[in-house]
């Protein structure tokens, strides 16, 4: 859909993009700091609460993953972009939603580091939408929960 985040890109197609719009992606300290507000909060960019008054302001599973999500952010998918406030430096959906790759390597395995958790991160099975948990995955991913956000 138009004003869905774009997914299943592997980081070749992210990359090829990137070169295309002469933008990059981020590296890990650089999504991190970001997402963090310039380092003002420790593990989500809204806040030190996960859901602050109640209100979801990200989209990740809710209830025993994979058994019953329970939808209280009103999407039981991807949500379209900006479908939450900003943080308070602009940025849309930076924690939940779909991960982002980043340009960042764990060099023994080249696998890539990717932040900010997906639709399907719940707190029983995945944390990925505090924005210090990190995962690794193969650069030749292409999943339906990945996408990328560029810099310039």
């Amino acid at each position: 859909a138009p004003n869905h985040p774009a997914t299943q890109l592997s980081l070749r197609d992210v990359n090829a993009y990137a070169d295309w719009a002469g933008k990059r992606l981020p590296t890990e300290k650089e999504w991190t700091w970001a997402a963090s507000q310039s380092g003002h909060y420790p593990n989500f960019p809204w806040g030190k609460e996960m859901v602050p008054n109640g209100k979801y302001p990200g989209n990740w599973w809710q209830g025993p993953f994979p058994y019953a999500d329970n939808v209280l952010d009103g999407f039981p998918g991807i949500a379209p972009v900006k479908s939450f406030p900003p943080a308070a430096n602009g940025l849309y959906d930076i924690s939940g939603n779909v991960w982002e790759w980043t340009a960042t390597q764990k060099t023994a395995t080249k696998e890539s580091v990717i932040k900010g958790g997906s639709f399907l991160c719940s707190t029983s099975y995945c944390t990925g939408f505090d924005f210090n948990q990190r995962q690794l995955t193969p650069g030749d991913s292409g999943l339906n929960h990945l996408g990328g956000r560029l810099v310039r």
